[in-house]
């Protein structure tokens, strides 16, 4: 998902709604979204880190925060989706 499908997603949500992530399908915990980090690979200065192959050279990440509670597996079934 880029952060475009993901604005698109999100344009009629109100802008105070909560958010949280919702992980493992097949047993589903919830959990707080505490901030964004973007990792720009760059190979001269980060020789060291792990970079598998297919992975873009820029990505950001949503950080998982506190757990919340369990979730619902039918928030597979009924989310929407890009």
């Amino acid at each position: 998902m880029t952060v475009g499908q993901l604005k698109q997603l999100l344009e009629d949500k109100k802008d105070e709604q909560e958010v949280r992530l919702m992980i493992q399908p097949t047993y589903p915990l919830e959990h707080a979204v505490d901030g964004v980090w973007q990792w720009e690979y760059d190979e001269a200065s980060d020789p060291d880190d792990f970079f598998p192959a297919g992975r873009a050279n820029s990505v950001l990440y949503l950080l998982e925060g506190e757990q919340k509670g369990y979730g619902t597996r039918r928030a597979w079934d009924f989310g929407e989706y890009i």
